[in-house]
């Protein structure tokens, strides 16, 4: 049988230097986004030897081609959707094969796992994930080291998702301790961004700081400039957290000089929409609005929909915070169009909530609760345990503001026991709410609905 593809990534990485050296002509490499995101994860250090990546649009008939960046969320699987879900069924197929061929061995099993999981995780189907995930992990002995962390590394990027964070440090902490004991420079510092991103999500600011400031200096140190730009951009989301929105925008902009200066033109939009969100926060809606449009802009331009699904989507959010409630809607249920096209199931279900949001400002109650209904389906189809925590929340807080205390309370009751157990701060908002159903209906009769009495 041929190498594994692992293996094969593995060489590229290791053989890169006598690549370039022996062959003295050009080398141009053709890929859909599935590859890429591949040699990405598996061969690091020949990507960044790339000189140029180039997207190609598809016309309307065929397939649609794009680069999306790794990080501690999956990409969206933009418009290749069908073609993963063909290759993922031919490796079952494979797979198939293999465990009825008695002279298999483990390896190969192992390599087709491999490659289930990162056609799921692409997909976002979390949980075969975790199942392929799994069956990765009880085999160590089939893995290398730079492997094994990275299976540990997925794990944690589906259950960060899926909103158990203390379970995802764990992962990320094991994932560490392998980094570092052998000498993986590069994979030590993305898995202390990731571990600073889940304290984020936590509300655990300053630890959050801390595994973002010793991810930077090693970035730093090895000259990771693209890795430095993205910590930077996470360091901004722990001074936005803490309301000093000068020191957000101060981090952002040394990010998006450092994007620019490398030319990484998804990271330019990104950093330009943060920037834009800074300026949403202080209420300096024009200057957000032009960073906004500007990121929008550039997203499009290198295609990329999963970006320009949350830009669009954070510029409904400019309007609807000016009460400009007909244009918000307009730029939401665009944002809202693409997140379906390209199976972005997770945005999908945050912009119906926003859309439900704007309905419940106008006074729509029904149209909101439609939306909020859609929402909290997707989310928790897909796990999203944090994202469907916030709508059960807003669509209590619509139940309540019509006085439906008795249908509004075992909704925000999920919400607090979620945020609760994932330690997020949001808990203290539906504490609030809970406490005005409480006043409205009296503490004997609260206290027998949270029980089960009623």
């Amino acid at each position: 049988m041929p190498p594994p593809p692992s293996r094969i990534f593995e060489s590229l990485n290791f053989e890169r230097e006598r690549l370039f050296r022996d062959i003295s002509y050009p080398l141009i490499f053709w890929s859909e986004t599935f590859s890429q995101i591949k040699v990405q994860r598996l061969a690091p250090d020949f990507w960044d030897w790339i000189v140029y990546t180039f997207h190609f649009e598809a016309p309307p008939t065929t397939t649609g081609q794009g680069i999306f960046l790794t990080g501690l969320e999956p990409p969206a699987p933009g418009e290749e959707r069908d073609a993963i879900h063909h290759r993922k069924a031919r490796l079952l197929h494979l797979l198939q094969t293999v465990e009825e061929n008695p002279q298999a061995g483990l390896q190969e099993r192992t390599s087709l796992w491999l490659e289930l999981m990162e056609a799921c995780y692409v997909l976002r189907e979390y949980q075969e994930v975790l199942h392929w995930a799994n069956l990765l992990l009880a085999q160590k002995e089939a893995s290398s080291p730079s492997q094994y962390a990275e299976t540990l590394s997925t794990t944690a990027t589906v259950l960060y998702v899926q909103g158990h964070y203390d379970t995802a440090l764990g992962y990320l902490e094991h994932s560490l301790a392998i980094q570092q004991q052998i000498g993986d420079r590069k994979g030590e510092s993305a898995t202390l961004n990731s571990i600073g991103q889940v304290y984020h999500a936590k509300g655990d600011y300053d630890t959050a700081l801390r595994y973002w400031e010793l991810a930077l200096a090693i970035r730093q140190q090895i000259g990771d400039r693209n890795g430095e730009g993205i910590t930077l951009n996470n360091l901004a989301a722990t001074a936005y957290s803490k309301g000093d929105y000068d020191t957000a925008s101060r981090y952002l902009k040394q990010s998006l000089a450092i994007l620019q200066q490398i030319g990484d033109r998804q990271g330019e939009g990104i950093a330009l929409n943060n920037i834009g969100q800074v300026y949403h926060a202080k209420g300096d809606y024009d200057t957000a609005s032009r960073y906004l449009e500007q990121s929008l802009a550039i997203l499009q331009q290198i295609g990329d929909r999963q970006g320009e699904g949350a830009t669009l989507n954070n510029i409904g959010q400019i309007y609807s915070a000016e009460g400009n409630y007909n244009t918000a809607l307009r730029y939401l249920e665009q944002s809202l169009a693409i997140r379906q096209q390209i199976g972005d199931r997770n945005g999908e279900g945050a912009t119906l909530n926003n859309i439900g949001q704007i309905y419940h400002a106008k006074g729509d109650y029904d149209t909101a609760s439609r939306y909020f209904k859609q929402s909290i389906a997707i989310q928790q189809q897909i796990g999203d345990t944090h994202g469907m925590a916030v709508t059960l929340a807003n669509k209590g807080a619509l139940l309540l503001e019509q006085n439906r205390c008795e249908e509004a309370l075992p909704l925000l009751m999920q919400a607090y026991a979620v945020f609760k157990k994932i330690g997020s701060p949001e808990v203290q908002v539906v504490e609030g709410y809970l406490g005005a159903i409480r006043e409205r209906i009296g503490e004997a009769r609260f206290r027998a609905m949270v029980s089960g009495e009623a």
